[in-house]
């Protein structure tokens, strides 16, 4: 039991480890690992083990309420991430959450608009010449986001 309940509990203590990195940027990286903690606890609330399951639709409901306060803030840094962007976020938060994930989007969505506009209001408007750049990198096929 002690030797299933750490590897269940592995990506808690991953998630643990990277959110209280001190001498690193770390906001970024708060979207991916509670996305694996996430999909942790979905895994094993249909765990064949009864207390197992129990525990982990437990950990889903209060997952679920700190998700509920938090999103905004864990979902920004990662669109202002060039590797992943809005159209990233969208996807994992309507595969994720179901009829739940276009509520979660549109909010993110009006809040990245509204933080533009603030941003955009206070400095003098300049011609862009930005140009995107091309991504040929090659997928990993072990990456957990290749499915995106």
């Amino acid at each position: 039991m002690a030797d299933l309940l750490c590897k269940i509990f592995k990506p808690f203590y991953d998630a643990t480890n990277v959110i209280s990195g001190s001498l690193y940027p770390t906001a970024h990286l708060y979207y991916h690992v509670l996305w694996t903690v996430k999909e942790k606890i979905e895994k094993e609330s249909s765990n064949k083990d009864y207390s197992i399951a129990a525990m982990a639709v437990k950990m889903q409901e209060k997952f679920q309420k700190y998700w509920d306060l938090s999103f905004l803030q864990i979902c920004v840094p990662v669109i202002l991430d060039p590797r992943f962007k809005f159209n990233f976020i969208a996807f994992r938060l309507e595969v994720g959450f179901g009829n739940k994930g276009p509520s979660y989007t549109a909010k993110v969505k009006s809040t990245l608009e509204d933080l533009f506009a603030a941003y955009s209001s206070q400095t003098p408007d300049s011609s862009n010449n930005f140009r995107p750049q091309s991504n040929d990198e090659i997928i990993d096929e072990n990456d957990p986001w290749a499915d995106w």
